[in-house]
């Protein structure tokens, strides 16, 4: 091999070690970062209590980062999920004349089950129907789905605290 060449496979190779050990440090701190570090301390504080109730009734804590905000929430129960149900079913009875009015009716329903979920679920930060307007609704999303597969509705790739 030419010393141009070889000087060039040196400085890969060694660009190539400096990247590997980058990468190993990112992990690394990965492996290291929990997200209740970002929670504040008055919350950090109540999180064993509220594992060790929930686990009393055969629920688990879960935690989903979103941006620089964490929430933590358990999974829906089937009596919930059952009652949820129910009440939108007499809150949007099917009426609707036309196939417009069925689709709206529809889109409504979801997103009524969608808070209701998340409301129910979604330990902190504490949310009502009332409070709902401050939660962004890529959140409200990213919640949702994360607590119906927790739940049962779908594969698990959420984080269990």
């Amino acid at each position: 091999m030419s010393n141009v060449l070889k000087e060039k496979h040196e400085e890969d190779t060694a660009a190539l070690l400096e990247a590997v050990a980058v990468d190993d440090e990112l992990m690394e701190m990965n492996d290291e970062f929990s997200p209740l570090s970002l929670l504040p301390e008055s919350v950090q504080q109540k999180v064993p209590k509220i594992k060790k109730d929930l686990e009393v009734r055969g629920s688990s804590l879960w935690s989903t980062v979103i941006g620089n905000n964490v929430y933590l929430w358990r999974p829906l129960t089937w009596p919930e999920y059952k009652e949820i149900q129910r009440s939108l079913i007499k809150l949007f009875p099917a009426t609707a004349e036309t196939n417009e009015e069925a689709e709206l009716q529809q889109a409504d329903r979801r997103f009524a089950n969608m808070e209701q979920v998340v409301t129910k679920c979604v330990l902190f930060p504490e949310f009502n129907i009332s409070n709902l307007g401050e939660l962004g609704s890529g959140a409200m999303h990213v919640l949702y789905d994360n607590i119906a597969e927790a739940s049962g509705f779908g594969a698990e790739y959420v984080t269990k605290l």
